[in-house]
């Protein structure tokens, strides 16, 4: 019980951790487990009934609970996830030596889930840049061109971005999601990739057909301007 206590007030040191509830703590505020025997006879019962929901059949294992101050799903709660790992972990090194230590739960596993997904999504990002590059330099039969139409795509979703989290973040307050900007790449890179083509596709018809390069580009944005314009209010509608 001495060292569950201990392990208890290190959790509750932590910055982001409201309070911490385990056997020694039943109610979020630790309780003298030396002395049991001087608690009223209600707080022993219900000492005793914590006790037996908190341990485990093996009598080896217990569970503690730490609530946060702020949104479990933030990046403080998910700081102090670590804080909780590296503390723990010098713990079990050190006087608890042979204990194993799990950090589980929603924000943990949204936490975990996040650096996996953050992860690989570092390294899919430039493979999915350059083969769309590839294909665009062999669809366009132009060097610049695609180099344009990735830059510019880029600040777009840079602007999404940024706007979203100036909206929501800092306006209303609100924790953003990890996965936005991934969804985000995803969604306006594919769809303004098809309709960028679309567009230099119907300037490449025009200069073939002998115009100039502003009379093409004219051409080309009077005649589908309009049809991208109603696609990108399709699409904002349904997401």
């Amino acid at each position: 019980l001495g060292r569950i206590a201990q392990v208890t007030a290190d959790i509750a040191q932590i910055n982001g951790v409201d309070k911490v509830y385990s056997i020694t703590s039943p109610a979020g505020s630790a309780i003298d487990v030396r002395n049991l025997a001087a608690l009223p006879a209600a707080e022993q019962a219900t000492f005793a009934a914590n006790l037996r929901s908190s341990v485990g059949q093996d009598n080896r294992t217990t569970l503690v609970y730490a609530s946060f101050t702020g949104s479990p799903y933030s990046n403080d709660a998910y700081k102090a996830v670590d804080d909780m790992r590296s503390t723990l972990a010098a713990y079990a090194g050190g006087a608890g030596q042979g204990t194993a230590f799990h950090v589980g739960g929603a924000s943990a596993m949204m936490h975990d889930m996040e650096s996996s997904m953050m992860n690989g999504f570092y390294v899919v990002l430039p493979v999915v840049i350059i083969g769309i590059l590839i294909i665009l330099f062999a669809l366009l039969r132009s060097v610049l061109l695609p180099l344009r139409m990735i830059l510019t795509l880029s600040m777009s979703i840079l602007v999404t971005v940024a706007a979203f989290t100036l909206v929501f973040q800092y306006w209303q307050d609100e924790v953003i999601i990890f996965m936005l900007p991934m969804v985000l790449f995803c969604a306006l890179m594919g769809t303004g990739v098809d309709y960028d083509i679309f567009l230099v596709s119907r300037v490449r018809e025009e200069k073939l057909k002998g115009a100039s390069d502003r009379e093409a580009i004219k051409k080309a944005v009077k005649s589908t301007g309009t049809i991208i314009a109603i696609c990108a209010l399709i699409m904002s509608g349904a997401f």
